[in-house]
């Protein structure tokens, strides 16, 4: 016998929310994030390194230094030279999918999924970008830099902006702001977050250059990074961690390799 509408209706209304739920866990996060993991690292030996070094992303540089000042480098540990943010990232993932006791099923229509949805979400920051901060990337990485790299180098380095720029500024900031607020102190949920999301912000906005060509402040960069600050915290709180650095990269790939910098 057929269905009927009511019947294909509710099922319908189930597919939904099992993907709002598995775009968010650890497992599908670590699946959808690897290749770009593997892309960045591979791109950092293969197009960004010369003669003077290796040009890397300013966030992975500086989780590289956070662990040489507790004397933890690549090559105590035996591994290929700039690969500890990587892995950091990897295991934080394993781990929380053991802690959390989440099945270990994977629906692959979820990973093709969260593509779409980050290509969809970053539409609203590019559409902004172009508005207020037409030539402003979100690397912070200089003109002279940029203009030197190909396309290929531009995209490693935005993949590893959304990376490691988002693993501090919203995966580390945000949670332990909150967890500081709500399960220390007891503040509400709703100001737990609305505090985290803006000290977040803000760390993210003074991370980046905001100096004109001028040598004054640019307001047009400040209000920028504090939009687009604002805009990926609420994405990783109601979206998650995943979705996120997948929307980072997305833009910055489409700012850095269509709109000229200068």
């Amino acid at each position: 016998m057929g269905r009927s509408k009511k019947t294909q209706s509710r099922e319908v209304e189930l597919v939904a929310p099992g993907y709002w739920e598995r775009s968010r866990r650890p497992l599908e996060i670590l699946l959808f994030l690897l290749p770009l993991v593997l892309i960045y690292e591979i791109g950092l030996i293969v197009l960004l390194k010369s003669d003077t070094g290796i040009l890397t992303n300013k966030a992975h540089h500086e989780i590289i230094r956070l662990f040489d000042l507790f004397g933890v480098t690549s090559a105590a540990m035996s591994l290929p030279g700039l690969c500890l943010p990587g892995i950091v990232l990897v295991v934080v993932l394993v781990l929380w999918q053991f802690l959390g006791r989440f099945d270990w099923t994977v629906n692959l229509s979820t990973l093709g999924g969260m593509l779409i949805e980050s290509m969809i979400l970053a539409m609203p920051l590019l559409i902004i970008g172009q508005v207020i901060a037409r030539s402003v990337p979100l690397l912070a990485t200089s003109p002279g830099d940029l203009q030197q790299l190909s396309i290929a180098g531009r995209i490693v380095l935005s993949i590893g902006a959304g990376l490691y720029e988002e693993l501090i500024f919203r995966m580390l900031i945000i949670a332990v702001v909150h967890t500081i607020l709500v399960d220390f102190w007891k503040m509400s949920e709703f100001w737990g977050i609305t505090i985290a999301i803006t000290v977040s912000t803000i760390c993210f906005t003074l991370y980046h250059p905001l100096v004109a060509a001028d040598g004054g402040y640019s307001l047009q960069r400040i209000f920028f990074f504090l939009i687009g600050g604002a805009y990926f915290g609420l994405l990783f709180v109601f979206r998650g961690f995943g979705i996120v650095v997948a929307v980072h990269a997305i833009y910055d790939i489409i700012a850095l390799v269509l709109v000229p910098s200068g």
